[in-house]
């Protein structure tokens, strides 16, 4: 530290983390648009029609009607994630609890059940 207060850094050392390899920037700094695919594979962005293929060149194969996010940028044009994309998983969700109740139960908790306004 100097006299004034001042923290010297050197700046030969870099100032920000490495990223991790799983992560893209890509796919994060990008504009995300949802469309629907049509029977034959196909979806409009922009006026214009795309089909989606994969790494091979052939067509994927897509449920029609479904939706698909798009991502776009002037670095990746555009590309759509695989539904396996650790992005697109859904966050595993709590098991709701419920129990169960005879008729008989319900039948005689609706018999004893007062109203204020009656």
């Amino acid at each position: 530290m100097s006299e004034l207060g001042i923290i010297i850094i050197n700046a030969r050392s870099p100032l920000f983390r490495k990223l991790p390899s799983n992560i893209d920037l890509d796919n994060i700094l990008c504009i995300k648009k949802t469309r629907t695919v049509d029977n034959g594979g196909v979806f409009s962005l922009d006026g214009q029609y795309y089909q989606l293929v994969d790494e091979k060149g052939k067509i994927a194969p897509v449920t029609p009607r479904a939706k698909i996010t798009v991502l776009t940028s002037p670095k990746i044009d555009i590309r759509v994630p695989t539904p396996d994309h650790p992005w697109k998983q859904e966050q595993q969700k709590t098991p709701s609890y419920w129990y169960v109740e005879s008729d008989r139960e319900i039948l005689e908790a609706l018999n004893n059940f007062t109203c204020a306004w009656r």
